[in-house]
């Protein structure tokens, strides 16, 4: 129990929540009593199948309208972020699930071209095997598996607003929810590494959030990951990520290797000089 607890919370179905103030160090022995609870009609029905799908020309004009809110020019450019970050292994069921609790201070910088990215994947694709081309994807703890993965998830979340981007996965629209559009988007050639998922766009047409699988020959590792994007700007700014998520499964296991980041600060110069240390300035664990 952290010190600084002043009440701890007590909830499960079937039973009324329960609240108890604290003065740590503590011992506490509660009773839940019973609470009948109205759960909502229950539905059966088929799920529609995202991929394959066709190219829809609405679906592809929304795309269009919302990359052009972004800076997709910046070839060439530093980049530095503030966040907190956690690794490790995951049982299958907790995939995607996020404890903040456990997370650590991180700041990193680099140089990246936006264009050279795009090249390795329209010549490679979104996955190389261990050894080819570690320079340019996610490799954590690589002994133990097979591929390396574009990072979606983090630095190169800007590639979803990207020419190649576009140019290899068909779009269609999934669903329209209060103004919101989920698109599709689906490998144009699926026999090489790929990805496939959603891309949520806002009634603005703004980039919201992603989520996807890669697909590899085999031995396919079952990985993944989602990206929630930072706000758009009125000034045009590079297309990044707030949260991010990557996920996949240890060969030969059921459990998987996750990392969840989240990202407090971007910063962006103008040419390949990473910023001054912004970190030196900032706490050493910023406020999520």
């Amino acid at each position: 129990m952290a010190a600084s607890a002043k009440s701890v919370s007590f909830q499960r179905i079937g039973f009324a929540p329960l609240t108890r103030g604290v003065a740590p160090p503590a011992e506490l022995a509660v009773r839940l009593e019973p609470l009948a609870v109205s759960l909502p009609e229950l539905r059966s029905g088929n799920a529609r199948k995202a991929c394959p799908n066709r190219e829809d020309p609405e679906a592809r004009r929304l795309w269009e309208a919302g990359r052009r809110g972004y800076d997709t020019g910046g070839a060439g450019r530093g980049f530095t972020y503030v966040g907190s970050s956690f690794a490790g292994t995951v049982d299958p069921r907790e995939v995607g699930v996020v404890d903040e609790g456990r997370f650590e201070h991180l700041s990193a910088g680099w140089s990246a071209k936006y264009g050279g990215i795009d090249s390795l994947v329209r010549e490679q694709g979104y996955a190389v095997r261990k050894g080819t081309s570690l320079r340019w994807g996610t490799a954590f703890h690589d002994d133990f598996f097979e591929w390396v993965y574009l990072s979606l998830h983090e630095r190169h979340a800007q590639h979803f607003a990207g020419d190649a981007f576009g140019a290899l996965h068909t779009l269609s629209i999934l669903s329209r929810t209060s103004g919101e559009t989920t698109l599709a988007f689906c490998p144009r050639d699926p026999k090489r590494p790929s990805a496939q998922g959603t891309l949520h766009l806002g009634a603005d047409t703004s980039f919201l959030s992603a989520a996807w699988s890669f697909h590899t020959p085999k031995p396919r590792e079952d990985a993944g990951g989602e990206v929630v994007f930072a706000p758009r700007s009125e000034t045009p700014w590079p297309l990044h990520a707030v949260r991010g998520i990557f996920w996949r499964r240890l060969g030969g296991s059921r459990r998987y290797w996750q990392r969840a980041t989240t990202y407090t600060s971007w910063f962006v110069s103008a040419d390949t000089t990473i910023p001054v240390e912004p970190w030196a300035v900032l706490p050493r664990r910023p406020a999520r």
